[in-house]
């Protein structure tokens, strides 16, 4: 038996509006891709907002703190300097990386949650963590080096504490390093979970005339390890792919051995 179907124009405008477009989006999938990259560009707007004013806020500590007199002070002001321009780009590259590869995401085509969030939205997330952990050490060794070139230290804000007093600034490489430390198969990754300690609570790469190699090495070993680490979150990606793919595959696989398996026991 059929009822008759209750129409009034005016709820169901309001219907389309606030229920029927939001079960076409669910039912497309675009809601649930938006939800996604919204998130990460969320993640990246965070990122580049807590790095600048992690640098903003521990200026006027580090100037303060400058020491020394004559070419002392002029090496202290300009790693200080040095250090502002890198507490800038720093924030702004780990923005560009993680939008670029959000927009990446976004233009993905969606075929079912699944499907998205494993095969597509995993594989962009542990890439976004090597490239962010790459950009971050890269940055600390190549401070690293400067400071031993001019021998003095370079402000580094995006990293262990940036601003003594204030206990404001602590630190967007320590943060990330923590979220990177509780990804399987990442835990133990050399520096990925102490990246924050490897400049102490000051916030400076420093460096030195008297311990030239010992500094210079320390500087260079991490721009290699930048790379090594890098190298290692797209094995990481691969290997992922690799064992999904096998599931997949063993997930297929299972109705076809399910037919033998009951016409035996018959």
């Amino acid at each position: 038996m059929n009822l008759p179907e209750l129409k009034l124009s005016f709820f169901e405008n309001l219907y389309e509006k606030l229920v029927g477009s939001t079960l076409s989006k669910i039912d497309d999938g675009s809601l649930f891709k938006s939800f996604i990259t919204t998130l990460i560009s969320l993640f990246a707007y965070v990122v580049l907002v807590s790095g600048v004013w992690s640098c903003l806020v521990g200026i006027s500590d580090s100037f303060n703190a400058l020491g020394g007199e004559g070419i002392d002070r002029f090496t202290a002001f300009l790693g200080l300097l040095i250090g502002i321009i890198l507490g800038i780009l720093v924030p702004w590259a780990l923005y560009r990386i993680i939008k670029k590869r959000s927009d990446e995401l976004n233009a993905e085509k969606y075929s079912g949650i699944l499907d998205y969030f494993f095969k597509k939205t995993m594989p962009k997330i542990i890439t976004i963590l090597g490239e962010l952990l790459f950009v971050g050490i890269l940055a600390i060794g190549l401070a690293t080096i400067i400071a031993t070139l001019i021998s003095s230290s370079v402000y580094i804000s995006f990293s262990g504490g940036a601003a003594e007093t204030s206990g404001v600034a602590m630190g967007l490489l320590n943060s990330l390093s923590d979220l990177i430390a509780n990804v399987p198969l990442i835990d133990g990754l050399p520096y990925a979970d102490a990246i924050g300690d490897l400049t102490g609570v000051s916030g400076e790469a420093s460096g030195s005339w008297a311990n030239f190699m010992g500094d210079m090495h320390g500087g260079i070993a991490l721009v290699i390890n930048s790379f090594i680490v890098v190298i290692y979150f797209y094995i990481i990606r691969e290997v992922y792919n690799f064992g999904l793919s096998l599931i997949t595959t063993f997930l297929k696989f299972l109705p076809k051995l399910a037919i033998p398996l009951a016409i035996r026991n018959k």
